[in-house]
């Protein structure tokens, strides 16, 4: 067997101007497309590095932005709440000061109506306490009613003071002021002057003595001889007739009055049942208390 060298080294021509042809117009535009594509890639990877850093950053400020929007809305609920609470407390305070006031007012009401009421059934206590003492005292004997009560008279003269009986004489009403009684003057110093005052007393001054029946002379008569004995000297008199004294005897004059009937007994009696303390009602303090 021969070997054919020209037909091996035509083949390996063939191959080298193969290899080189496939060099100068295949190889060499693939391998600009790949490095191109290379690059495109490369860039494209870059720009994607870029922008994911750039998205970690706004999600960074992102985080931190939440985070400032957390803490400023727990400092606003917070102040919101602390603003509520406040709120709340300032309406309780005023609801719970209202409802004392309306409390108060309703007690202050309450308490007026019962007075009224009290001072109501006091005055029908009063006239019905009087007409039971008018049918009751009506059958008395007028002569021993009248003796009894000119014994207290008698008595409640000799209790006056010095300046009660220079008010019931007219005595004080015209004294002046240079001829005051000295402060502890003897006995017949102070009829003198009283006598004396009596004199230039003008003669309007006038002791009036009530009595509930007209009286007869004679009692007229022991009336004036007590008067004259316990208050002279004595000023004009005038006995007058008021049924509503029911009994007894009043002596009046301008400035002063010596009160002697039943009429005026009864009028005490009534003023001490006014004076007396309400009992407690149903609206007490304590339910104030235990509302408030």
């Amino acid at each position: 067997m021969t070997i054919d060298w020209w037909g091996i080294g035509l083949q390996a021509l063939n191959v080298l101007i193969l290899i080189w042809l496939l060099s100068r117009v295949l190889w060499k535009p693939v391998s600009q497309a790949i490095e191109q594509r290379r690059a495109t890639a490369q860039a494209t990877l870059d720009a994607a590095d870029d922008a994911h850093t750039e998205a970690d950053r706004r999600l960074a400020s992102l985080n931190a932005a939440h985070a400032n929007i957390a803490a400023e809305r727990s400092a606003l609920l917070k102040e919101s709440s602390l603003k509520a609470e406040a709120q709340g407390r300032e309406t309780l305070a005023q609801a719970r000061q209202q409802a004392e006031a309306l409390l108060s007012s309703a007690h202050d009401a309450i308490t007026r109506e019962s007075d009224l009421i009290r001072q109501q059934d006091t005055q029908h206590a009063l006239s019905l306490a009087v007409a039971i003492a008018t049918r009751l005292l009506a059958p008395l004997d007028n002569a021993a009613v009248h003796a009894a009560f000119r014994e207290r008279l008698h008595h409640k003269i000799t209790t006056l003071t010095r300046h009660e009986r220079d008010a019931l004489t007219g005595a004080l009403q015209h004294a002046p002021a240079a001829k005051q009684p000295p402060a502890h003057p003897a006995r017949g110093a102070e009829a003198a002057m009283t006598r004396e005052i009596a004199d230039t007393a003008p003669s309007g001054n006038v002791l009036s003595i009530i009595t509930a029946a007209q009286l007869s002379a004679t009692q007229q008569a022991e009336l004036k001889d007590l008067l004259t004995r316990e208050l002279a000297p004595l000023p004009s008199l005038r006995f007058e007739v008021e049924p509503a004294l029911l009994g007894g005897v009043e002596l009046r004059s301008a400035h002063f009055a010596l009160n002697n009937s039943w009429q005026s007994d009864l009028s005490v009696l009534a003023k001490a049942f006014e004076a007396m303390p309400t009992p407690p009602s149903a609206s007490s303090p304590r339910e104030t208390q235990h509302v408030s």
